[in-house]
């Protein structure tokens, strides 16, 4: 991954812990983790997601995403695939 040397990550983790009950900042967290290419970090962010927000098929779609980024497709496909059918 690139350097986190303003600690945008930490920041927004922190932002986060501040106000765990809002999904967005969570959210905020995985795509700063995505814009600094690390991947990994994300998936495990957006299945935090999952787990805390389980209504919320934003997390899914990200995992998705990242999924494809790391050439994981069948748990891409699996992750979007639940993705769209909650957002019927």
């Amino acid at each position: 991954g690139l350097k986190d040397e303003k600690g945008e990550i930490a920041q927004a983790r922190a932002k986060f812990e501040k106000e765990a009950s809002n999904p967005q900042l969570l959210i905020e967290v995985g795509m700063l983790q995505d814009s600094f290419m690390r991947h990994a970090d994300a998936v495990q962010t957006y299945t935090e997601g999952i787990e805390k927000f389980p209504k919320d098929w934003r997390f899914l779609r990200y995992r998705g995403q990242r999924y494809i980024s790391s050439r994981k497709f069948p748990e891409a496909i699996q992750d979007l695939e639940k993705a769209r059918e909650s957002t019927k």
